[in-house]
């Protein structure tokens, strides 16, 4: 269910950031925070705010600015970084981020990465020593939920639709591999980019893929 918020100064409109959006309570019309320009980069929007001032903006600074109770005109020019967390959009301003980026990574999770991605490339090698890979297979299928919810979250797509995708993402990554067309050593980032670049993709160009794949 969405959750709409509110902005000070901004009170024409309203907010949500699962699925990331903005709404005139005017018009009725929706701003899809996901939305690309013809140059592929994030859409700007015109607000006004109650003054009739006019700010132009991504939904992704409205919805931080609402979430964070911060006054849009104050943080002009500030780049506003999402990303697709556990429990859905995580909106960070960039000083945040690099803090985060200073952080270190605890050892636990560092070691966790590092063996599963030992785990899966050992698992590689056999399939080209033995010519089955079917273990290979079944691994990035078993990311596949993980994939649908980062692919619904982030293009407000249906399930069954985000799980197309999601199916095509490993199917993308299986032949990339068995092609030796790269090395492929952190599969679910990878997937994840081809995730993103299928969803952003127009209808005919994924059905062309469905048909590639099947």
């Amino acid at each position: 269910m969405k959750e709409w918020i509110q902005l000070d100064n901004f009170s024409k409109y309203e907010f949500c950031l699962s699925p990331l959006s903005a709404r005139s309570k005017v018009s009725g019309k929706v701003f899809d925070g996901f939305e690309l320009d013809k140059y592929n980069r994030k859409k700007v929007c015109s607000f006004y705010s109650d003054d009739g001032t006019r700010f132009v903006s991504t939904v992704q600074r409205m919805v931080f600015c609402a979430q964070k109770g911060i006054d849009p005109f104050k943080i002009k020019g500030h780049g506003i970084l999402t990303s697709i967390g556990e429990d859905g959009v995580v909106l960070t301003d960039m000083p945040e981020t690099q803090k985060k980026c200073n952080k270190k990574i605890p050892e636990e999770e560092l070691l966790r990465r590092y063996k599963e991605s030992l785990m899966f490339t050992s698992m590689v090698i056999s399939a080209f020593e033995n010519g089955n890979f079917s273990d290979v297979e079944d691994f990035l299928l078993s990311k596949k939920n993980l994939l649908s919810k980062y692919i619904s979250i982030k293009r407000h797509i249906s399930d069954r639709k985000a799980d197309r995708i999601a199916e095509l993402s490993i199917s993308e990554c299986l032949i990339s591999i068995k092609d030796k067309r790269c090395a492929v050593c952190c599969p679910v980032s990878y997937m994840m980019a081809i995730a993103s670049r299928i969803g952003n993709n127009r209808k005919k160009e994924i059905q062309y893929k469905e048909s590639l794949y099947e």
